[in-house]
């Protein structure tokens, strides 16, 4: 039986992801010094820096990749808009698609 498995074989719902803003509520902190203290930056006192630490692995927390990724503007992210002309779909793509 897989960590993710109930007893009786069905799958176990996602535990939620905890938050930065969770931590910071255990911790009686703000999210502002958490994340400071997680980060290595700021002025806090080494005690301060160690509970949110200890707060974030008692409860499992994990960076949002995306999110630092974004934050830092290194995203590597593409997007694209798909729309479909209503009087005649399919017409665009398979012109695009025809061999020629």
């Amino acid at each position: 039986m897989t960590e993710d498995q109930r007893h009786d074989g069905q799958p176990s719902p996602p535990t939620p992801r905890v938050r930065l803003v969770d931590v910071a509520r255990e911790a009686g902190l703000s999210k502002t010094t958490v994340s400071a203290a997680l980060n290595g930056t700021g002025r806090l006192s080494p005690e301060v820096r160690e509970k949110a630490r200890e707060t974030a692995r008692r409860m499992g927390y994990r960076p949002n990749a995306t999110a630092r990724q974004l934050r830092a503007g290194r995203a590597r992210l593409i997007g694209y808009v798909v729309g479909e002309f209503a009087a005649t779909p399919w017409t665009f793509s398979s012109r695009l698609i025809t061999p020629g």
